[in-house]
């Protein structure tokens, strides 16, 4: 038990660390570089960061016996937000956000091709469709990423409760 929630822990930290490099990217990185490409930085800091926070979520709960894991990241993320987060206090809009964010980090990761319009930093994928980002919206997603990292730390802390009864 305390193997798991040390282990847990270091997740949790990683995904601060991740969130905190977010918002410093998007706060005072971005003021100073006039380059909204930064931003896509920052989106990709914030969604390593809930992709961690998420993981931690799953685990708890499938340790908890509450779900059991898929057998692909797609199903696994799927089970998350139908039977997951709206257990631990995300709100439709939380999710939304968070989908948005995933959706944008994989075509980030994927995508050759990343350009600046009008203070937005815009990706295309390879079907030529096109995401863009601005501070307002990286800012909006950085917030949403605390919200999952905190209900995360909530997450481990119950373990420790849970083991005592």
């Amino acid at each position: 038990m305390a193997s798991l929630q040390q282990k847990l822990t270091y997740e949790l930290i990683d995904a601060q660390k991740a969130c905190q490099s977010a918002e410093y990217i998007v706060d005072v990185a971005y003021s100073l570089a006039d380059d909204p490409r930064v931003l896509l930085r920052a989106m990709d800091s914030a969604g390593r960061a809930a992709v961690l926070a998420i993981a931690i979520l799953l685990k708890v709960d499938h340790f908890q016996r509450k779900v059991s894991l898929g057998t692909s990241p797609e199903l696994t993320r799927a089970m998350f937000f139908s039977q997951c987060a709206l257990s631990h206090g995300l709100s439709e809009e939380d999710c939304k956000a968070l989908r948005h964010l995933i959706l944008l980090r994989e075509t980030y990761q994927q995508s050759g091709f990343e350009f600046s319009v009008d203070s937005k930093a815009v990706i295309m994928n390879d079907a030529l469709e096109t995401f863009a980002l601005d501070v307002e919206q990286a800012q909006k997603l950085v917030v949403v990423v605390k919200i999952v990292i905190d209900k995360a730390r909530l997450a481990i802390s119950s373990l420790s409760t849970t083991a005592i009864d």
